[in-house]
């Protein structure tokens, strides 16, 4: 029995045209529009639609004040520094979806399961220790930020607990600010889920808003200890969460410079709100 006596011929081009149809419609509208989510790639893209439909049904996160800043992270080619404090193992995701161009993230390496070792590779994670071995991170991060990228900082080094306190600075972070001489944008997270673990932060629902509280402006300043209590001093004013001068477990706190008075008002170029 021949195949067209058992599948007629209309049949066979009417599958043959809705193929067409479909592997035309991706390469030309699916493709484009997930490269368009981030400029990394449609892989990325993709990415970045699942997790936005999951941050909404579990999170409802509102972004605040991004749009006057997003044109400087768009920018290829112009090195940033996002900066937050850290309240959840979401604080990344929530942070990423602003912008196109790839936050590439400075992680404590405990932290960096090695059953996830090819996703660390991918978004090529700088590991940190806090110790002397992180020089070589350090250089990275220099290299990438001046190379034109966007490195992405949790200065308190660890999800600050109990929540809503602003912990010390790790030591090194107003170093790669001054030394790299790229904008800061410095970010508060307020409402992110409270949970034992990072891991189960990610399914406990939760109402969180994302403020960006501007840009921050050095103004020639070069004292890392300097540029470090600015840029604290701004989370602490915006938020008016209360200081919590006791280090994370594991972490090196920025070097006590000399004595000096705390800043009047942080230093920054103002974003307008969009909410």
């Amino acid at each position: 029995m021949s195949l067209h006596a058992v599948i007629p011929l209309a049949d066979i081009a009417l599958a043959a045209g809705l193929y067409a149809a479909l592997a035309l419609g991706y390469s030309w509208v699916a493709l484009p529009w997930l490269s368009r989510r981030m400029d990394t790639g449609p892989v990325d893209g993709l990415a970045a639609v699942v997790v936005r439909a999951w941050l909404g049904l579990i999170h409802r996160p509102v972004w605040i004040g991004f749009d006057a800043a997003r044109p400087l992270l768009d920018a290829s080619g112009q090195g940033a520094i996002v900066i937050a404090n850290h309240a959840s193992g979401v604080d990344a995701f929530l942070l990423q979806l602003p912008f196109r161009r790839r936050i590439r993230w400075m992680m404590a390496k405990d932290q960096m399961l090695p059953a996830f070792e090819g996703l660390w590779r991918h978004l090529a994670i700088l590991p940190v220790t806090y110790g002397p071995g992180d020089s070589s991170t350090f250089r990275e991060a220099m290299r990438h930020v001046q190379a034109g990228g966007v490195l992405g900082l949790f200065p308190e080094g660890g999800i600050a607990k109990p929540p809503r306190e602003v912990r010390p600075f790790l030591a090194g972070v107003g170093l790669i600010v001054a030394r790299s001489k790229v904008p800061v944008l410095v970010c508060w997270i307020d409402g992110a889920p409270d949970a034992p673990s990072a891991f189960v932060s990610l399914v406990v629902p939760s109402r969180v808003r994302v403020h960006c509280l501007g840009i921050y402006d050095a103004a020639g300043e070069r004292d890392p200890v300097a540029i470090t209590a600015g840029i604290r001093d701004m989370i602490h004013r915006a938020s008016g969460w209360p200081l919590n001068d006791g280090a994370l477990p594991g972490t090196t706190l920025a070097a006590e410079g000399p004595k000096r008075e705390r800043p009047s008002g942080p230093r920054r170029r103002q974003v307008p709100s969009d909410a």
